[in-house]
């Protein structure tokens, strides 16, 4: 069945904390982030009280100061041990995991069942002897005992890294988590196929330059991850044609395979009459070519006959708004959220100007709240202003 969404795609970008999202709960398909890593950077936003007790009186005293350069003052309550700090500036890694364990919870609330978590994050170094604190490897731990599901990891070789100083080799590598919430979620495993490797899916290690900081609309933007990351993650954990506007289940790919003849995947992966892929791992480097092709999509619910809508996709920590970006390169939604005023007004609004309001890119729309249209599910709780 051929199809396309039914309505335009819907972009939001507004001010607020990731631990406390106004979007309805199971509406969100994919999530991309790059959290705050461990104590790399003073984040201009606002102190928040974590943990304690909501009816607790507090009383603040100072919490000992973690020994990195841009930590700033924190507190202790002495009486329900709330945290008053900032998201990625705490004095101990053990309540950084903590903290994030705490937000990632609104993100499971806001993940549809289909959808997925895709979280950047980077280790960090003692400052005084110099070891690894191991920050990705202990959350993806925490995440996965707290009850999400551990479907896989991306390793992300950045090619751009500056050398380390000191006895070791260069870190060149970030993680990207990937989890869930079900065994149904939503994999597009043709979305990014390539043709240079043997089976034709793409592999978990990326090697990708990091956005380098530069000009656009006549002022200086911060670096932040480069767009190929998102655009690869949306176009595989969200549907080409969107979801169902009833219970927001994605489309599926129908598709029509031909097998080949033989190839030898250590010498000839592709054919070259256009056969990707290859079945027949194992004690022998051959294998048939295996070619797919696209012939349609289907609906993956029993919903009545229906057009479909864009799936939408969420970025809590929005920053310069590169997932946004990604997002409307696709044509899907998607919501953009930051605690930091000042990343919103001079980053993630001047950049996604000209996608927001390009007249060449008839499909996309001012920011406004999307509400129930036809039956349609509102993704958010209310108006947001």
């Amino acid at each position: 069945m051929e199809a396309k969404p039914s309505l335009k795609p819907v972009y939001l970008l507004m001010q607020g904390t990731a631990r406390r999202l106004p979007i309805a709960d199971d509406s969100i398909h994919c999530i991309v982030l790059s959290i705050p890593y461990y104590q790399k950077r003073l984040y201009d936003v606002e102190p928040e009280v974590w943990g304690g007790h909501p009816d607790c009186d507090h009383d603040w005293h100072p919490a000992p100061k973690a020994p990195f350069k841009h930590s700033p003052p924190s507190f202790y309550c002495a009486h329900c041990t709330a945290w008053n700090g900032r998201w990625g500036n705490e004095p101990t890694v053990e309540q950084y995991i903590i903290n994030t364990v705490t937000v990632a919870r609104e993100f499971y609330r806001v993940l549809h069942p289909s959808g997925q978590l895709f979280l950047n994050v980077d280790d960090t170094r003692h400052p005084y002897d110099r070891v690894w604190l191991r920050v990705p490897e202990r959350l993806y731990n925490a995440l996965a005992e707290d009850g999400w599901r551990a479907e896989g990891r991306v390793t992300w070789h950045v090619t751009n890294k500056m050398p380390n100083k000191g006895p070791q080799f260069t870190h060149t590598t970030e993680m990207i988590y990937q989890l869930n919430k079900s065994k149904k979620a939503y994999f597009d495993g043709e979305a990014n196929r390539v043709g240079g490797t043997w089976n034709g899916r793409l592999r978990n290690v990326w090697s990708i330059a990091n956005a380098k900081t530069k000009k656009k609309n006549g002022r200086k933007n911060s670096a932040s991850y480069p767009i190929e990351i998102p655009i690869t993650i949306i176009k595989a954990i969200t549907s080409e044609v969107g979801v169902c506007p009833h219970c927001l289940w994605p489309w599926q790919r129908q598709e029509e395979i031909e097998v080949g003849g033989l190839i030898d995947r250590n010498v000839k992966p592709v054919h070259a009459d256009g056969f990707g892929g290859m079945n027949g791992a194992g004690k022998t480097t051959l294998g048939r070519a295996v070619a797919r092709t696209t012939v349609g999509w289907q609906p993956s619910c029993d919903c009545p006959a229906h057009d479909p809508i864009p799936a939408t996709v969420l970025d809590p920590c929005v920053g310069t708004g590169m997932t946004m970006e990604a997002a409307a390169t696709l044509d899907r939604s998607c919501v953009g959220v930051d605690l930091s005023r000042t990343y919103l007004i001079e980053e993630a609004a001047p950049n996604l100007a000209e996608i927001l309001v390009n007249p060449c890119q008839p499909k996309t729309q001012p920011l406004y709240p999307q509400t129930a249209v036809d039956g349609q599910v509102s993704l958010f709780e209310g108006a947001i202003s």
